[in-house]
């Protein structure tokens, strides 16, 4: 750019920048990585950072904060999603999505931890003998 040239936009640095230094095969790679990427086993603290480690290759499928918080909801597992879903229809921001969402796993983990709190666990037989860990 010559000198007194007004700064390029994030979008245009990158229409410049990507071909020029990262493939078309690793972008159309990432993209589809990020397109298909789910919360699994993940925390939702770890989805979030693969998501935007991810989301720098999608741009396009991502031009509004709308649609970033709709994919965002939708790479959750089930029981975050369906709470989520509802939250998102009120148009929060994209970090008020991901605060529910973190708060809605701790919830669940809490419950989780308390169910199995409560359980009684076995660890088996000993000598003919049923051996009970209370817990």
């Amino acid at each position: 750019m010559p000198d007194g040239s007004p700064p390029l936009s994030w979008t245009q640095f990158t229409q410049v920048f990507l071909p020029k230094f990262v493939p078309r095969s690793e972008r159309e790679r990432k993209r589809a990585e990020y397109e298909n990427l789910q919360q699994d086993g993940m925390l939702v603290e770890e989805y979030q950072g693969k998501f935007h480690a991810l989301a720098s290759h999608a741009s396009m499928i991502l031009p509004t904060e709308a649609e970033r918080v709709r994919r965002f909801v939708k790479g959750h597992i089930i029981p975050i999603h369906l709470r989520v879903s509802q939250v998102t229809a009120s148009g929060v921001p994209f970090q008020k999505v991901v605060d529910v969402a973190k708060e809605l796993e701790m919830i669940r983990r809490e419950g989780f931890e308390q169910r199995e709190g409560k359980r009684t666990r076995y660890s088996g037989y000993y000598g003919g003998v049923l051996l009970r860990i209370p817990g």
